[in-house]
């Protein structure tokens, strides 16, 4: 319950269409301020649609977990309000809580990340179980300061279907790999700025795939440079054309200042294409596949680390077939659903109630 990204659509998407989880059924999503059947899911989603005046929401939600049995809650969100709610009046319905990233915490004045911190750390503690998209995440929350007092495990993000449908779709088919491409937002945090320097300074070609508030400054950049190399901006695009995108570059590379674990690494990797990425990421995704997926680039990286990281990825020889093997086998969507399965049924057996059998 809460924010419902696209990743986790996938995951309600398939909870709806399975039949071989055992004891395990989706009863309805709380997702405030989005409509139901969002463009960030792909079929008909059982939303619980909320009360306009939010001095009813609470009473609502409530309501809604007794009225549809629930046995577990899963928090995509633990700074929302429906925790507050959840541990006041409903604590013995097992509750599991998904870290996404401590963006929130990191962004924040000083006061105001000393109230979340508080806030959030009561939350973490309430929770029967804990996830997170990688190892990395957990780690990053301990230097933060914040303790874990229940069981906690990463679930690796299950990587959209259609990847390795389009990667299915190409096999036999001659790709030349040819430049560098990048994958998201044009923001600051995933320093596309540094991307485009670099493609320039080696003088591979870059394809530019997303949009942001930074797009019209790097096309000014990306013009300035055109003597040396070839860049490309395409916008969004399908998931489909990421893909082919990706299966025709010689490296993805978003060298981002701090990821839980991007879905993009792993969208590349699907596609046998290795990484330049945030260095914790590139560390753990070595030891989860065991093999070499790229090469990494510090939070804290300039522009030079990076040049040295995309003309590493450039001169290697790399397991392009090995890679995506390994990476689309690794976390799929029938993979992950089962895992938060296994977790909400772990929630119910900690010992606070719940209508599991």
């Amino acid at each position: 319950m809460g924010g419902v990204a696209k990743v986790h659509g996938l995951l309600i998407d398939y909870w709806l269409k399975c039949t071989d989880i055992p004891d395990f059924c989706l009863a309805g999503v709380v997702a405030p301020n989005r409509p139901p059947n969002g463009d960030d899911v792909s079929g008909p989603i059982p939303f619980v649609p909320l009360p306009q005046e939010s001095a009813r929401q609470q009473e609502f939600y409530l309501r809604a977990l007794d009225e549809r049995h629930i046995d577990a809650v899963l928090f995509h969100h633990l700074g929302h309000k429906f925790v507050d709610w959840h541990m006041k009046h409903a604590a013995h319905i097992p509750a599991v809580g998904l870290i996404h990233s401590w963006t929130q915490v990191l962004i924040a004045d000083k006061i105001t990340r000393n109230a979340k911190h508080e806030r959030l750390q009561l939350h973490l503690s309430r929770m029967n179980w804990l996830t997170a998209p990688s190892e990395y995440t957990f780690e990053q929350g301990r230097a933060l300061g914040f303790e874990y007092t229940t069981p906690y495990e990463a679930i690796y993000n299950a990587i959209d279907p259609r990847i390795n449908i389009q990667v299915q779709k190409a096999r036999g088919r001659t790709y030349e790999r040819r430049g560098i491409a990048f994958v998201g937002s044009l923001i600051e945090i995933k320093r596309p700025e540094f991307v485009i320097r670099a493609s320039a300074a080696v003088g591979l070609p870059l394809v530019i795939i997303g949009d942001g508030p930074q797009r019209t400054q790097l096309e000014r950049l990306a013009e300035s440079l055109r003597a040396s190399t070839t860049i490309r901006f395409e916008g969004q695009q399908p998931v489909e054309r990421v893909a082919d995108i990706l299966m025709s570059s010689q490296m993805l590379c978003v060298p981002s200042t701090s990821e839980g674990l991007a879905n993009v690494y792993w969208e590349a990797l699907a596609c046998g294409t290795p990484i330049v990425g945030f260095a914790p990421n590139v560390a753990e995704l070595t030891r989860v596949l065991d093999i070499p997926v790229g090469e990494p680039v510090s939070g804290d990286a300039e522009l030079d680390e990076v040049i040295y990281a995309v003309e590493r990825v450039r001169d290697s020889s790399w397991k392009n077939g090995e890679l995506k093997h390994r990476a689309a086998n690794c976390n799929t969507v029938p993979i992950c659903a089962q895992r938060y399965a296994d977790v909400a049924r772990k929630a119910v057996g900690s010992g606070r109630g719940g209508r599991y059998p």
